[in-house]
């Protein structure tokens, strides 16, 4: 899905139109997300293939993914903080650390203006779920490959 913040026409001549189309896809935070999903992705294929090698490989890897996507969290949270001018306490971190899929959309209610606060806690109750459900496709196209 691509937002657009501006669309505008310039004329430059009478045979030719330029359109201008400015995205929030390549943003920092937008990157962010996808680097999320991906790995979600592929842990759930690589999943396939560490639990075949063994029981220590499949928590290995389920360690790695879950530091992986923690650090992408903070990245994001780092990346959103000053945008929206609210400081998060330490204890919010390792509350996040500890049970992310409450926190995050904690942080989300407390940080935004009012009448944006639902809709931002539903789109990160919804990213999470498409992790979840990335990680399962990850998976089941992993088993079907091997």
């Amino acid at each position: 899905m691509i937002w657009i913040n501006q669309l505008r026409c310039r004329q430059r001549s009478p045979a030719s139109l330029t359109l201008i189309v400015r995205s929030n896809l390549m943003t920092p935070k937008s990157m962010e997300i996808g680097g999320f999903m991906l790995t979600s992705f592929a842990a759930g294929a690589v999943y396939v293939t560490a639990a075949r090698a063994g029981e220590g490989a499949a928590i290995t890897l389920q360690f790695a993914s879950t530091v992986v996507s923690l650090a992408m969290v903070f990245i994001w949270l780092r990346y959103d903080e000053p945008q929206v001018n609210y400081r998060r306490s330490a204890w919010f971190n390792i509350g996040v650390v500890a049970l992310a899929f409450i926190f995050v959309p904690l942080y989300l209610s407390r940080s935004r203006p009012p009448g944006s606060r639902l809709s931002a806690v539903l789109a990160s109750l919804g990213l999470m779920a498409l992790s979840y459900g990335l990680t399962l496709a990850g998976y089941y196209l992993g088993r079907a490959m091997t």
